[in-house]
């Protein structure tokens, strides 16, 4: 009986190893990609041209060369330089009735100054084996007063 629990027990081990493996591998792909759009939004080391080869081809017609030029413009006037981004999630967008959409998103969040942040979220859809970037948001964060009162 302790055999077959033992091999019972290997057999889901492997199994759900497998499986992360396969997020995993997705996840890693996906935020290398989602970081080099980040980096060319809020800096000057990665280049549009850099970044389009993984923009969904509906999102390279919606944002051509000057468009992300005056987006990123747009981002420093409105919410400041955004410094010290992170991955805080990425969500496997899923339907009850028909199950995972094929769509992933990945959320960042940086600092803007003082008691202001700013979250980015890269969404991903997956065709023909491959993700491409099928949009992007940049929004402003603020502190809860109630927090800002507490630190004084």
């Amino acid at each position: 009986m302790k055999k077959v629990l033992s091999v019972l027990l290997m057999a889901v081990a492997i199994h759900v190893s497998c499986f992360a493996e396969g997020a995993a591998r997705s996840l890693s792909a996906e935020e290398k990609t989602a970081d080099q759009l980040v980096a060319a939004l809020t800096g000057n080391t990665v280049t549009y041209e850099q970044v389009t080869p993984s923009f969904h081809p509906d999102l390279l017609k919606n944002v051509p060369a000057a468009g992300f030029a005056d987006l990123k413009k747009n981002i420093k006037e409105k919410i400041g330089n955004i410094k010290d981004v992170n991955i805080v999630s990425y969500f496997k967008r899923y339907n009850p009735k028909s199950g995972y959409a094929n769509i992933n998103d990945l959320v960042y969040v940086g600092t803007a100054g003082k008691d202001k942040y700013a979250r980015i979220v890269v969404t991903f859809a997956q065709e023909n084996g491959s993700s491409k970037i099928v949009e992007f948001l940049v929004t402003p964060l603020e502190q809860p007063k109630e927090e800002k009162e507490n630190k004084k």
